[in-house]
């Protein structure tokens, strides 16, 4: 509960109410409006890394991410055919990085790593890009179930370490040089960082409930949307939209991209994709190409 000894957390508090009332088709009474938290991260990204722009993974009454795929998720909520059923949220992000504690703006901007969404998409396909400057003593407030959003590359111009995808890593501060070290699961280090090169922010999330009974509901529910009905959701809309027939016979796989597709489609990265990352040139070709492409791919990749 917030307290005068924590006013920066009534202030928060406050934000997050606001910010769920005006982006929420639930009518919300603010004076018993409740705020419950449900994750909270501390994200560390090295020289080189980014967090690519994506979505965070939306919660409805009876699904969620122990009981649907994440991805499917995400695309239930880009759809609105579930919004009815949509518990909102707002996810709060801080930065504890030592450039931004100094308050070196010279080196915040050279160091970039800032968080970046996109709010609006206008109807002739140009995407509204918004940066927000990861600045000392700040934080930034957005529902990232509806706005694309993510981090800019941190210390661009350093090459990142080379790491496998399924291999298991961590960071551990050594006391005696006041480093950060990478190392595997063998404790073999691959990279040492002082503080400077090292950022790190802090990520919460929390659902916003009618009322303190909403609240109770959502812990002990035990009912559960099959998959199958949230698929003939979709099914149901492709058809009256779209006037697609033969959707029970497709194959799954099919079915499943035929989702992204429509339901799903993210804005242009501003590092202009085609040409930063060709790991992704075979999306952008004719599926008659892939078998030659796809090797060469595989390969490089």
């Amino acid at each position: 509960a917030a307290s005068s000894d924590y006013p920066l957390r009534d202030v928060y508090k406050r934000q997050a109410k606001q910010l769920c009332m005006k982006n929420s088709l639930v009518e919300f009474d603010e004076s018993r409006l409740e705020t419950d938290l449900f994750q909270f991260d501390v994200i560390v990204v090295l020289p080189g890394q980014e967090l690519p722009m994506h979505l965070d993974i939306p919660y409805f009454w009876g699904a969620d991410r122990k009981s649907l795929p994440h991805w499917l998720l995400a695309i239930m909520k880009r759809s609105q055919l579930f919004d009815d059923k949509f518990i909102p949220q707002v996810q709060g992000v801080a930065w504890l990085s030592k450039h931004q504690y100094k308050k070196d703006e010279k080196t915040s901007s050279e160091n970039s790593g800032n968080f970046y969404f996109y709010p609006v998409t206008n109807e002739t396909g140009q995407n509204a890009y918004v940066l927000a400057k990861a600045e000392y003593n700040s934080a930034i407030l957005v529902d990232g179930t509806q706005v694309v959003h993510g981090v800019e590359r941190f210390k661009p111009r350093v090459k990142p370490p080379a790491l496998e995808k399924d291999a298991k890593y961590f960071l551990v501060h050594g006391s005696k040089d006041d480093k950060w070290d990478l190392v595997d699961v063998n404790n073999n280090v691959i990279g040492s960082y002082p503080h400077e090169d090292v950022r790190i922010s802090l990520v919460w999330r929390v659902h916003c409930f009618k009322d303190k009974q909403e609240v109770e509901k959502d812990r002990y529910l035990s009912v559960r949307m099959p998959l199958e009905d949230v698929l003939n959701v979709f099914k149901s809309d492709l058809k009256k939209r779209k006037n697609y027939q033969n959707l029970d016979e497709m194959n799954k796989i099919d079915f499943y991209k035929l989702l992204v597709d429509e339901y799903s489609t993210y804005p242009n990265n501003k590092y202009n994709t085609l040409y930063s990352n060709l790991c992704l040139i075979n999306t952008l070709l004719p599926s008659s190409l892939n078998t030659i492409i796809n090797p060469i791919i595989n390969f490089l990749c």
